[in-house]
């Protein structure tokens, strides 16, 4: 759908015009949601800037580097496919132009607030008032554009641009509801508009250079100019003016000078400048997210990896980084996440029923370390002391985290570590507590350590800050750090009880996904819906179960980041993919898909495969704005099995890690009796009534190395379990003997903890 321009564009005449384009153009716009009259302006408002060779070379670029793949049976696809409205953008100048400016807005601004800035640039440029697209169709072509230049370099350009404004000022403070709300703070959307009117004019040559005085927003505006314009710019401060924080001009004469204005002069300012001036007020009400007595910032840029840490947390994280205390606290987190997985001695074999997902080689133990270092290179500095703390026991890993938590209060200069230690003359209200930020590293090491991008991406600013407000139980920091380092810190279970599926999904989102500005309580919506594939901000992300249905807990919690949408069949996109059926509420009266009968015990035969050939097929629901799957599994005779596959997910980790073994099947011979110990063949449903009036409290299915069968008996042991208290057992590299061993320690705790639980049986997919 191509738009040719000369001259004065006619907005009436092009808001009376008939849209002509092909049938397949008008679909992918339906399937976008988006109605051709949106882009029509939209193409409209781009066309008045001349984007240079360069900018439209980065575009192509971008869209060239953007990738996709598919589910299970390319039911779903994932990214940006070849039938995307952003490459269908890029057929035309006109469209390139569009598809850059909606992209830039959504790598720094909220959809709303982007929404906002293209209908008050449309009015600016003279379209009718009334004439225009609504808000929701903005929102929806802001939207659809998202993402596009997520894997480019603009977002960090922006945000370096955007934290020039606080070079030599504060931060806006951590601690206190006193916010400087100058400080990247945003700008009224009707002067940000007329600004980029201006630019309009200098990109044409109608207007040689602008002078724009105001916030943060500037520095977008300069960033735009710069990356796809080819103007020059220069950047300085109203206190500083001698001072050139950043300039492009090689002959000092810059298109676009930004002035900061942090002393709230900046209409004195205007008439110092001798060039056409626009002051870009500070307009407060769309740009933060309050919570509680805080707000927080909906937009930023991107920071590099390199240099993520001090430019969200600034001097505190320097400070944090020269303490060997931090060192030993990220050696001691490996050396507790890797007895998790090795379920060790020191653990208990009841408190491991706990879905953990740290089944990845980068998520504990040495890999974790190297997982620190490759994500958030900063951390070189103390990678000596977390070795040395990543050795020893357990208990000593316990008892070295605590104490290093306890040190770095003592020199953190933060109001609340103050408060506690009854100094408050001292008190930096603007400071970041050293503690928190330490355990928001190791949570973020961690997630991210279970992240798999398809495409490199940088991490966003304000979600590095999200993540210091926001502990993974959806509760603000600070309010009483007692009662909160007491309940993150002192028990050993709490600092991996709060770690989780919803936690990476979470954290993903914050870091990655967009403006998307999130409120107290994210983990715990992770946690209700929990979905398999959601988007966020222009970037999608999806779960390494709906690509290849597994039983193995180190690749089925891997999740994909990928810039995109979620796309159906059918070519509509969604925004959440769950469960079809929840299996927790079906009728348990009897298996719809029984196993085969029971069998005494057979040492010699209980590592055998006695599934068949299954055939696995992902079936797809769709909805108004998400997506209902579940697994079919199907067997030779005609039986089949349905699996949500968040439902599988949550039971291959509720039933891993639960035998201390550090063989490798060396032997499968039970060295004990086997009263009381069964077997099942083949694939299929059980009901531990059944296996209870046998007298039996021990059963083995005789499954492996079959992926399928193995997923439908895990699946089947969560359903069909009349005693709550049953549990099961994955096998994965242990031997038998160990997990049997497990089986009877966790029976037996489970007695003597709640007694009457004598019907419980424990299930070990073998």
């Amino acid at each position: 759908m191509a738009l040719t321009t000369s001259g004065q564009l006619d907005w009436v005449g092009l808001t009376n015009n008939t849209i002509t384009a092909s049938t397949a153009i008008f679909q992918r716009l339906s399937q976008a949601n988006v109605d051709p009259y949106t882009l029509a302006m939209a193409q409209a408002v781009s066309s008045h800037f001349k984007m240079s060779s360069l900018g439209q070379r980065r575009v192509h670029e971008a869209l060239q580097g953007l990738k996709w793949c598919s589910s299970l049976g390319n039911a779903l696809w994932f990214g940006v496919g070849v039938k995307h409205i952003t490459r269908m953008l890029a057929d035309t100048k006109e469209g390139t132009m569009c598809l850059a400016l909606c992209a830039s807005l959504s790598e720094v601004f909220s959809t709303e607030i982007s929404a906002r800035v293209l209908a008050e640039l449309a009015t600016v440029l003279g379209l009718p008032e009334g004439s225009g697209p609504s808000l929701q169709q903005w929102e929806r072509l802001v939207t659809s554009c998202a993402g596009t230049l997520a894997a480019t370099n603009f977002g960090c350009i922006a945000g370096h641009f955007i934290g020039l404004r606080g070079k030599y000022g504060t931060s806006m403070s951590p601690e206190t509801p006193r916010v400087n709300h100058l400080y990247r703070g945003m700008s009224n959307i009707t002067d940000l508009a007329q600004a980029m009117g201006a630019i309009v004019e200098i990109s044409k040559g109608s207007l040689a250079s602008i002078t724009l005085i105001g916030g943060a927003a500037c520095g977008w505006v300069a960033a735009f100019a710069y990356w796809f314009l080819g103007l020059d710019v220069e950047i300085t401060r109203s206190d500083r003016e001698q001072d050139i924080l950043y300039s492009s001009s090689l002959n000092g004469q810059a298109n676009v000078t930004v002035v900061y204005d942090v002393q709230g002069s900046n209409n004195a300012l205007a008439t110092r400048r001798r060039d056409a001036t626009y002051i870009v007020r500070n307009f407060e009400e769309y740009y933060f997210l309050r919570l509680g007595d805080k707000r927080i910032l909906k937009f930023s840029g991107r920071v590099p990896w390199e240099s993520a840490l001090a430019a969200a947390f600034g001097p505190q994280a320097r400070i944090l980084l020269q303490r060997q205390e931090f060192g030993v606290m990220l050696g001691a987190a490996a050396r507790i996440f890797r007895a998790i997985f090795e379920t060790d001695q020191g653990l208990s074999a009841f408190d491991i029923q706990n879905a953990w997902p740290g089944y990845c080689g980068g998520s504990f133990g040495f890999g974790y370390l190297q997982s620190a270092l490759r994500w958030l290179p900063e951390l070189q500095v103390v990678v000596d002391a977390a070795e040395g703390s990543s050795e020893g026991s357990l208990p000593q890993a316990y008892t070295a985290f605590n104490k290093a938590g306890v040190a770095l209060d003592v020199v953190c200069a933060c109001s609340l570590c103050q408060r506690v230690s009854g100094n408050t003359s001292n008190d930096d209200r603007s400071a970041f507590c050293l503690r928190l930020l330490a355990d928001m590293i190791v949570s973020l090491v961690w997630s991210l350590s279970l992240m798999h991008m398809e495409t490199p991406l940088q991490p966003s600013l304000k979600g590095l800050q999200h993540m210091y407000r926001l502990n993974p139980n959806g509760h603000r920091f600070g309010q009483d750090k007692g009662r909160t380092i007491d309940r993150l810190f002192n028990d050993r279970k709490k600092l991996t009880a709060r770690l989780s599926v919803a936690t990476v999904s979470a954290t993903a989102t914050m870091i990655f996904g967009g403006n998307l500005a999130p409120g107290p309580g994210i983990v715990q919506r992770f946690e209700h819906c929990q979905p398999s594939a959601f988007t966020s901000g222009g970037i999608c992300f999806f779960f390494d179960m709906l690509k290849h249905i597994s039983d193995r807990p180190d690749s089925a919690t891997v999740l994909h980041v990928l810039p995109g949408c979620i796309q159906l069949k059918s070519g509509h996109t969604v925004t959440q993919v769950e469960d079809m059926i929840d299996l927790e509420r079906l009728d348990r009266s009897r298996p719809t898909y029984p196993a085969g009968n029971r069998q005494p015990y057979d040492a010699s035969k209980a590592a055998e495969d006695t599934g068949s050939n299954l055939m696995v097929d992902l079936l797809v629901k769709e909805a108004a704005a998400e997506a209902f799957v579940c697994f079919r599994l199907s067997s030779i005779e005609g039986r089949c099995c349905d699996i949500g596959v968040t439902s599988l997910l949550r039971a291959v980790l509720s039933s891993a890690g639960a035998v201390p073994c550090n063989a490798v099947r060396h032997q499968d011979h039970l060295t004990m009796p086997a009263d009381g110990v069964a077997t099942r063949d083949g694939e299929g449903l059980v009901s531990n009534a059944a296996d209870h009036e046998n007298g039996d409290f021990i059963v083995v299915r005789r499954l492996s190395r079959n992926t399928l069968a193995r997923c439908v008996a895990l699946v089947g042991a969560r359903l069909y379990r009349h005693d709550k208290m049953s549990r099961t057992i994955l096998r994965t590299h242990e031997c038998l003997p160990c997990c049997v061993r497990a089986a009877l320690n966790i029976r037996e705790a489970m007695q003597q903890i709640w007694p009457g639980t004598g019907k419980a049986v424990v299930y070990i997919v073998a």
